[in-house]
């Protein structure tokens, strides 16, 4: 018998998503070449949106550079500002967006580092602050000691099992060499 769970995206952006989307749109503003197209198709209560970038220049060699994305959840702007392109490879994988045709957005992205180089410096500075932060709360005070202790350390008889023997001891050997 199949197994399925069946997940409500949220249908509207939150404000921070929206200040996402905002730094990701003035970014592609300056592409150099070719034309984008966005359309948010996660929008229940309101028609699929929509949003075209298009560049001075919108042909290569003579030929036009038109791509499209579809956002399929609200989520996607942020973890890209955050992440960059790892984060937007990892979204397609997870079924956050996609396109008609991967190889035209390629070339168009190919095309406009320029921008796309803009948009990772935009998403670096919020991720180091935010890896500072975490790191912070996660330092060896008194009491996070052994909280961290026991993340590191604490793993369980099932990960020694796996390489120890059945009286669950170390053994090593010495080789006079």
């Amino acid at each position: 018998m199949l197994n399925t769970t069946s997940i409500t995206l949220p249908h509207k952006l939150t404000t921070t998503q929206k200040a996402a989307r905002g730094v990701i749109f003035q970014c592609l503003q300056k592409m150099e070449m070719g034309c984008l197209t966005i359309i948010e198709s996660f929008h229940t209560e309101t028609k699929e949106r929509s949003e075209r970038f298009t560049a001075p220049n919108g042909e290569y060699s003579g030929q036009p550079v038109v791509a499209t994305i579809e956002v399929k959840h609200p989520g996607f702007y942020s973890r890209i500002l955050q992440g960059g392109s790892i984060a937007a490879g990892e979204a397609y994988m997870d079924g956050w967006w996609d396109s008609p045709d991967l190889t035209a957005l390629m070339k168009l992205m190919a095309l406009n580092m320029r921008a796309l180089d803009k948009l990772e410096e935009q998403g670096s500075w919020l991720t180091k602050l935010l890896y500072k932060f975490s790191h912070w709360t996660n330092r060896n005070s008194q009491e996070n000691s052994r909280k961290n202790i026991h993340a590191h350390y604490d793993l369980g008889n099932d990960l020694y099992e796996a390489f120890l023997d059945t009286n669950m001891l170390y053994s090593s050997a010495l080789y006079h060499t």
